[in-house]
């Protein structure tokens, strides 16, 4: 079994920094946080796996597993009191404060030889690319975990406009061979923004 693991914090801020510098704010951004008490709330909620990248119990607080293609393919949103930078190009800053992202795939078909792209979206804007290869075997993962920001912040813009966010992963070699979306709508309480609903579903895509 091969595991890859990228941390998304340090593969966003290189792609940001050599890609798109022109996108970084030149003020402070808007703050959006979750709720206290979203967090609170969490308690009862399941825990993503830890790892190497999660060391400590973090609740989660949307997300689920889809099956796609020969994948199982994974997206989840977490609480993590910890995200609550407010410089952008800081390691601690999510674009939502203390919400953070993973993704988990795990290769269910039989063996080829193909290298894998992986590509996180947020509302159109890429958040994360990692890759991995020559070979695919049955039972190969890679996981992605931590704080994530799009470059101009649609995030913020949606939840401030009254619309869902939308984070979408897609497994790629080279054409799409998986891929999964989660669609997240947020509601302003009176100390922060609370999930209020949250659907995941499969992506369409080729398959041999």
């Amino acid at each position: 079994m091969v595991r890859r693991c990228t941390e998304l914090a340090l593969v966003f801020a290189v792609s940001l920094a050599a890609c798109s510098p022109g996108h970084v704010p030149s003020s402070p951004p808007l703050i959006v946080s979750l709720s206290d008490q979203a967090c609170i709330d969490a308690s009862t909620t399941p825990l993503l796996p830890r790892d190497d990248s999660i060391p400590v119990d973090k609740p989660v607080l949307a997300g689920g597993t889809v099956r796609s293609g020969d994948f199982s393919l994974a997206i989840w949103l977490y609480c993590d009191p910890s995200l609550s930078g407010t410089d952008p190009n800081g390691q601690s800053f999510s674009e939502i404060q203390h919400l953070g992202f993973r993704y988990e795939w795990e290769y269910l078909g039989a063996y080829t030889e193909v290298s894998t792209t992986t590509t996180s979206i947020v509302n159109g804007e890429q958040i994360n690319q990692s890759g991995g290869g020559p070979t695919l075997g049955l039972g190969d993962t890679e996981t992605t975990t931590g704080e994530w920001r799009t470059p101009d912040l649609v995030a913020v813009e949606a939840i401030l406009a009254g619309k869902p966010v939308e984070f979408a992963v897609t497994v790629m070699a080279p054409d799409p061979v998986a891929g999964a979306k989660l669609t997240v709508s947020f509601e302003s309480s009176p100390n922060g923004y609370v999930i209020t609903k949250a659907e995941l579903s499969a992506s369409e895509v080729q398959t041999k």
